[in-house]
């Protein structure tokens, strides 16, 4: 599952310091339903971090651990429902005092899986999970972490950290940031058509040439290789960062 490169990725999102223990497993709940590939996973949560892990098994665990006061867990709920081709994660919260109550959640599911997210307050994790991502979140950050597939993912008021091992043609990556920043991660030798636009932050790119005195960059099209991928960066306050990975 490479933790300690989603450790480090972590505490980049964070600044300086680990949100929460990478593939940690929670206490407290814990389900297990088939899931085969291709099917989709919808998840809502108001207050909790979300670790997404991808896996060879044709199944879906969920795991959830719940902090606050003990009067208020007694009134909370995981609910999991399944259709056919969908399952829907989301838990339902006390009538009143919903901020005090916070549930950080696992899943591991069948890495071509598609999934739509939505977190009011909470940190999103996607490791290896290869299928079509929709996802937005309010007020909190975004890792992926080894990812193919389609993906569009918006981070209204944190940051985006992105590394990309093998992109794929066919692949199409929109990221998105307000306030935060966006950190993308290439390797050598990536065939990817760059699109990235900030309206008042600045765009820096190592394979970008610097030219003294020149204005900051703030829109930015580029093609490596044959640009089999496309990649889509844009935020509307935030710095945007593409980094080699070596």
């Amino acid at each position: 599952m490479k933790k300690a490169t989603i450790l480090l990725l972590l505490m980049i999102l964070a600044g300086g310091c680990s949100l929460f223990q990478p593939g940690s497993r929670l206490k407290g709940f814990h389900k297990m339903l088939p899931l085969t590939e291709g099917n989709q996973v919808v998840f809502e949560n108001l207050n909790g971090k979300l670790e997404v892990f991808g896996w060879k098994k044709e199944s879906l665990e969920v795991l959830a651990a719940k902090t606050g006061k003990s009067t208020l867990l007694k009134q909370t709920e995981i609910k999991v429902g399944k259709t056919e081709k969908e399952v829907h994660i989301h838990p339902l919260y006390p009538r009143f005092e919903k901020d005090k109550v916070f549930i950080d959640m696992e899943l591991r599911v069948p890495q071509k899986t598609a999934l739509k997210i939505k977190i009011q307050n909470g940190d999103l994790v996607c490791n290896q999970v290869y299928g079509a991502i929709a996802a937005e979140i309010i007020n909190g950050g975004i890792v992926i972490e080894d990812f193919s597939g389609t993906a569009r993912m918006n981070a209204k008021n944190g940051k985006i950290v992105t590394r990309l091992y093998e992109p794929k043609e066919g692949d199409v990556l929109h990221l998105e940031t307000v306030k935060g920043d966006i950190v993308l991660f290439l390797p050598a030798g990536a065939s990817t058509k760059l699109s990235v636009e900030t309206k008042e932050g600045t765009v820096h790119s190592e394979y970008l040439e610097a030219k003294k005195d020149a204005p900051p960059v703030k829109n930015w099209e580029y093609t490596l290789g044959s640009g089999a991928a496309e990649i889509h960066l844009h935020s509307t306050s935030g710095n945007i960062h593409i980094k080699k990975l070596y």
